[in-house]
């Protein structure tokens, strides 16, 4: 009687080890989901912040070529094409906030 008590005592522990074992398998499963996730999201704003240094290049460039000579070395001495490309850049990241929840900021 004492072998049947201690073979089942032994496989009542061996099943406690093995769902033990696949509890934290799972666990270790989702804590890489969610670290695969956060890189992905990551990814994504590198991607989103590397585009913003574009955004100051389109500008006005071109149109500045129509100016009178005068007119173009005084912009380019107060840093007009430098300005309008950070309050674009600024107004764009502005409407980027606006679509996360619990961050409107008071507009």
């Amino acid at each position: 009687m004492e072998k049947l008590v201690g073979f089942f005592k032994g496989l009542w522990d061996n099943f406690l080890t093995f769902m033990r074992d696949v509890l934290l398998t799972l666990f270790d499963a989702i804590t890489e989901v969610f670290y695969f996730l956060f890189d992905m999201i990551l990814q994504f704003v590198i991607t989103v912040l590397s585009g913003f240094e574009e955004l100051g290049s389109f500008a006005v460039g071109p149109l500045l070529n129509q100016l009178p000579s005068e007119s173009k070395q005084m912009l380019a001495a107060v840093g007009f094409t430098e300005a309008m490309g950070m309050i674009a850049a600024a107004l764009i990241i502005r409407l980027i906030m606006q679509l996360i929840p619990f961050v409107r900021l008071g507009s």
